[in-house]
Parts: C-alpha cells; structure tokens; sequence
C-alpha cells in the first residue's frame, strides 16, 4: 500500500515541476579540436540519450558519439571505421527502449572498396556492437540518409543517391524486419533533358507510425522551360501511397503514438501563404489546414515525446543574433517560440528526449574555419505547459472502468469549458509514461470518453499490475489507480 501511494506521489510530483521553458546553458558534448557536424539524438532506458555525429579530418570522417546517463555526459567514442567518404549519422530508439541504432554510409575506404554501403550498429548504455552491413553501396553513392522505427520495432532507412552534376538523383527505403533488410523500395527519382527540363528530388525524411507503417517525405524540384515548381510529398509504405502533397520544400516528420496524429512541418510556398507551416494528418480525418508559425524560418527537427508533446526546433536571424528556438505542441495547439540558444554560428539543430522527462536541442557551433562543436541544451519537460508560459489546474473530474480490468478501459472526463487542455496519461509504478491522452479542443465544456486497450506505445500489451491514470499539470493534478489483470 505505500509503494502504491509513493508511486502515486511520484507521478504528481511530474506533474508539478517547476521551470517550465528554462533551458539550460549551452553543454559542450564533443571535444573542440575538428569539425564535428550533422548531430543526431536518440533516447534510450528510463533516463539516457545518445548522441552521435560526423567529425570531419583532412583525410577521413568518422562517426563519433556520446552517452547521456541521466547526470553526465559520457566520453566521446568512435562509432564507425574510418573512411574516405562517411554520411549520417542517423539514430532511432529501439521498441523496448533498452537501446538505439545508429545508421551511416561509408563511401570509400583506404582499404577495399567492398565494404561500401549503409551499416547499422546496436547500441546500450556500455556502447556500440559491431557494424552489421544493412544493403550495397549504390552506384552512384549515397548523400542523405535518414531512420526510423514503426509500431512493431521494425528499422526503416531513407536515403538519397546521386546529387552530382549530370547525375540523375534518386530516393530510396530499405526496412528491416528481425534481422533481414529488405530490397530497396523506389522513393522518388530526378532527371534532367537540358536545356529545358530539370527534376530534382532530395531531403528525404522518414517516422515510425503505429503497426508496421512507416511516413516518408520528400522534395521534389522542377523547372520546366522557366516553369518552376516546389513539392513536399508525403507518402505511407506499406503500401506505398502517397498521402499528401504541398508547395514549399524542407520537410520534417513527427508521429505522435498516443492520438496516432503525423506531423509535418514544412517550409511553405503557396499562391496564398508563404513560411514555416505546420500541418497534422490522421487516417480518419485526413490533414489539418495549414498553420504558419514564422515567416522566414525554415524546420530543423521535428520530433514527438513519450508524453505526448510534439517538438520543432529551428534557427532565426543572422549573424550575431542568429538564435535556435523551440515550440511545442499538444492536441493540436503550438507554444509561443522559446529561446533555446543564441549562436552567432549554429547550425544542423535536433530535438529528442531522452525518456526521464527532459528535452534536448543538440547543434553545431563553427569555431573557425576547420574546427566546429557539437554542443547540447536541456529543458525540464512537465506536462499541462499552457500557451504563453501560464500553469494552471484545471477543473477536471474523471472516473475509469472497469477496474480491475483485463481489456478495454474507459476513461470519462468532464473539464470546465474556461480552461486549456489538460495533461492525461497512464503511468506505471516507476512513473514512466505508458500511454498519453489526448483531449480535444472541442470536448473542453463536455464530458468526453478515452480508450486504452491495455497496450504500451509500442503496441505491446503491458504487464499485470498497477498503473495510474493522471490528470494534471504544472499546478497540481490528480490520481486515479487502475488494475490490469489477465
């Protein structure tokens, strides 16, 4: 009965912290003496991250990382051989989130030119496993590659080949079941019949969606005798249907597991709207209108938390006043921008959490002409965040049932029409999130019914035991136990 009341206590006392939008001083990740590029970011366990980048030298690249273990970051390791021609990193949490995988190219070897192609290494907490080969190198190399992971746990890679003068650019996706990848998948294709018809096509994007989906976007470019044009493709394998398609280019991707809602940022150029967008897509009720939130930014990472929070991370201004900012979403509704950062040279910036209730910006901070900096910025994720920086306890009354249960759960909530959304999830008794709930905007006022199904955010059916129903914010919140059994 303590444990009960203490894991209780536990999971209000996330509800309830303080800070909200204080970001951390910048916290150098890598050493200060290369080039180190291109950072990319993965939680892992209950309260780790992994980072991983490019680090750049006159004769060769490698990939390098680092471990966040909840107090300290870790010392910087080599994660890949080092080669001629490395592209990546690219990093994505495992289904049990006991672990991460790491993804890069290498394009050229001193050595043997059989070796070329996408490798994928394992991580823990102790560090990589050996590279496995994931597919060939193709003939006319690799340029971007991106990774994600679906409902089932299963790898997707998204990559671009080509992207040279006269060489026709392709995108392609490779995806891993157990531990056989598959044939590559065509994406996307440019081409070029000079003088008066270019095609090109690049930033490819991928996420993990529930079951055995995966989201690719991509940009595509054509000039057409003068005609120009500009499209963000958005398209589900399998199967392979494209699901939407805008003016603008620079996409980024985002799946929110617990209302099974896609996010797309963008940066938009249509006849009637022109800037950073923002638009939302489900199977049921097919894409939200488009949202501007900055008229001159571009997207830089897009990214969903495990308490439901959507995350976008981009940069603003120039030179000396250049600055990164973050916004959040949940249900629907985006923050004001907050100052991550001011970074006269920050470039490449990525948004992850690493599971324990923090979220991280990672970027890249030039020095001088041949040596940059990965550095990193935290901020204490507390649910019931309201626009503009206020905290409130919202008037809320709930009840669950059946309880015991053995399947199907029904949550009621009645919230007072005066107040924003609130913050619900189901917590175990070690207070991690298990699965968050979304309310609508249109059910504030009303008294509105949520599912769960027993099931964690990986689809998997949890343990038997005790959990929590919460409903809450920075203000304070309340506590309901619920009892799964078989």
């Amino acid at each position: 009965m303590r444990t009960t009341f203490t894991a209780c206590i536990n999971c209000l006392a996330l509800l309830a912290g303080a800070a909200y939008g204080q970001w951390s001083e910048p916290i150098p990740v890598s050493a200060n003496d290369q080039a180190n590029m291109h950072p990319a970011a993965a939680g892992i366990g209950e309260h780790g991250l992994w980072a991983a980048w490019l680090e750049q030298h006159d004769l060769y690249s490698v990939v390098k990382g680092s471990y966040y273990d909840g107090g300290n970051w870790g010392p910087v390791q080599e994660l890949s051989p080092q080669t001629l021609i490395t592209v990546g990193p690219a990093l994505v949490q495992d289904s049990a989130h006991t672990g991460v995988l790491l993804s890069y190219y290498l394009g050229s070897s001193p050595t043997d030119e059989d070796t070329w192609g996408i490798y994928t290494v394992t991580m823990d907490s102790s560090g990589p496993c050996p590279p496995r080969r994931a597919c060939l190198a193709p003939s006319l190399g690799i340029v971007e590659l991106r990774m994600a992971a679906n409902g089932f746990g299963q790898a997707g890679i998204i990559y671009e080949t080509g992207s040279m003068v006269g060489i026709p650019e392709y995108i392609e996706f490779i995806s891993r079941r157990d531990s056989t990848w598959s044939d590559s998948l065509l994406v996307a294709s440019g081409w070029e019949y000079p003088p008066s018809y270019f095609k090109v096509v690049g930033e490819p994007r991928i996420v993990g969606g529930r079951g055995d989906t995966f989201f690719l976007a991509n940009w595509t470019y054509v000039n057409n005798q003068g005609s120009i044009s500009s499209t963000v493709s958005v398209a589900t394998v399998p199967p392979d249907t494209v699901i939407g398609s805008f003016g603008g280019d620079t996409p980024e991707l985002a799946f929110s597991p617990g209302d099974g809602r896609l996010w797309l940022a963008f940066r938009a150029a249509t006849p009637a709207d022109t800037g950073m967008g923002v638009r939302s897509y489900t199977r049921s009720g097919g894409w939200s209108d488009l949202q501007i939130l900055d008229r001159t930014a571009a997207p830089a990472s897009l990214a969903a938390d495990p308490s439901g929070y959507v995350w976008l991370a981009y940069v603003t201004g120039s030179h000396a006043n250049q600055t990164i900012l973050a916004r959040y979403a949940w249900a629907g509704g985006w923050s004001e921008p907050e100052t991550v950062a001011v970074d006269s040279t920050a470039a490449n910036p990525v948004i992850a959490s690493d599971n324990s209730g923090r979220v991280w910006v990672l970027w890249a901070r030039t020095l001088d002409a041949s040596r940059s900096q990965v550095l990193a910025a935290y901020r204490e994720l507390r649910p019931g965040i309201a626009s503009g920086g206020r905290d409130w306890l919202p008037s809320a009354e709930f009840a669950v049932a059946p309880n015991p249960s053995s399947g199907r759960v029904v949550i009621r909530v009645q919230l007072a029409s005066d107040r924003s959304r609130p913050v619900l999830g189901i917590y175990d008794r070690s207070g991690r999130l298990v699965w968050p709930l979304a309310i609508p905007h249109s059910a504030l006022g009303t008294t509105h019914y949520l599912t769960w199904d027993c099931r964690d955010m990986t689809g998997a059916r949890v343990p038997d035991g005790c959990y929590f129903v919460m409903v809450g914010n920075g203000a304070g919140g309340g506590c309901k136990k619920l009892v799964v059994t078989k």
